[in-house]
């Protein structure tokens, strides 16, 4: 049994490195002008303080990776990129195709610290992505804060990274 948990844990470390790697060298060509309308993976566009590293790892996971591009003649020529170099999974954002997104009004909630998309600095025209991707959570300085605000409908983050969703628990 321990060899086959090695086994699946080792498969799944692979899985993300090869994800990683893949887009390093996707990254490398987009950077090297190669693909018009290329800006690069997400989490290499915005910025934060250290202080909600985890809240934004927690809340960004599915999303980081994404490559951002300019418009879909240019998702179009990413995607066939990464078809050609073998990326099996690939998120990408074509800007133009990313409406403006209200900002909420800042909550006078006991525990909310701000919404995750408030500590996360970016350049102007990326600012609908960072609003997509982040703007529907809060950070909040506790689990109990977190859990209370989930259960008045709102998705909350902790410092630590624990997120807990609208009537759900934690996960």
């Amino acid at each position: 049994e321990a060899v086959r948990d090695y086994d699946s844990e080792l498969s799944a470390i692979e899985n993300v490195a090869g994800e990683d790697i893949a887009i390093t060298k996707l990254d490398e060509l987009g950077r090297s002008k190669a693909l018009r309308g290329y800006y690069g993976p997400l989490r290499s566009l915005i910025s934060f303080d250290q202080e909600y590293a985890q809240s934004v790892a927690a809340v960004g996971k599915d999303w980081l990776n994404a490559v951002i591009v300019s418009d879909l003649p240019a998702l179009l020529q990413v995607t066939e990129a990464a078809r050609k170099m073998k990326i099996g999974r690939l998120t990408a954002i074509p800007l133009r195709e990313v409406g403006k997104i209200e900002t909420p009004e800042k909550l006078k909630i006991p525990g909310v610290l701000a919404y995750v998309s408030e500590v996360v600095q970016a350049d102007d025209e990326l600012r609908a992505v960072v609003d997509f991707v982040f703007g529907d959570a809060v950070v909040v300085d506790s689990t109990k804060s977190a859990f209370m605000l989930a259960r008045k409908g709102f998705r909350a983050v902790t410092i630590q990274g624990d997120i807990f969703e609208p009537d759900v628990l934690a996960y």
